[in-house]
């Protein structure tokens, strides 16, 4: 749950000090979600190393994609005051409004995912550590993830020369 130190340029470097110390030449980068967003970004970064990307639900990491993804949900006002929220609750000292933030977060995702009947709002150790993933998540969120300038979209046109394979349901959100 840490956020120090914690940007998309700190986890491409450690990817690349994983391969490294692998001692793997190159490779095939796979991803999910934000994974693919990731795995876009390291691709970009180390085109050399990627033998090619494939890809599954993949996140564009776009203002407009979170706004999407938060549009008619627990919290309220444009997608700038949603992320402020976000941020403020996850990364802010009472443990209360995390709670009850990350308990409305989590709900909303299971509605959009359509899982939501009978689920129980986790507890314990395990509401703790969804806790620990929201506050990484708002982190990113609220920063664009590091990747608006140039967009992730924008990125990818750099990567003419790299094959990529990706999977997204219709229904994926």
């Amino acid at each position: 749950g840490g956020v120090e130190s914690n940007t998309t340029s700190d986890l491409i470097d450690d990817i690349e000090r994983v391969r490294a110390l692998l001692r793997i030449d190159d490779w095939l980068v796979v991803g999910g979600s934000w994974g693919a967003s990731l795995a876009i970004a390291y691709a970009c970064a180390h085109q050399r190393a990627v033998q090619g990307l494939l890809l599954r639900s993949t996140f564009g990491a776009s203002r407009d994609d979170v706004a999407a993804f938060f549009e008619g949900g627990p919290f309220e006002g444009g997608i700038d005051r949603v992320l402020d929220e976000l941020r403020s609750s996850m990364l802010g000292h009472d443990v209360d409004r995390q709670r009850a933030t990350a308990i409305a977060w989590w709900r909303w995702e299971r509605a959009r995912m359509g899982t939501v009947a009978g689920a129980t709002p986790p507890e314990g150790d395990t509401l703790a550590a969804v806790i620990d993933r929201y506050r990484v998540q708002s982190h990113y969120l609220f920063h664009d993830c590091w990747l608006a300038h140039p967009s992730l979209a924008q990125r990818c046109a750099t990567l003419a020369q790299v094959p990529v394979a990706m999977l997204h349901g219709r229904d994926d959100r």
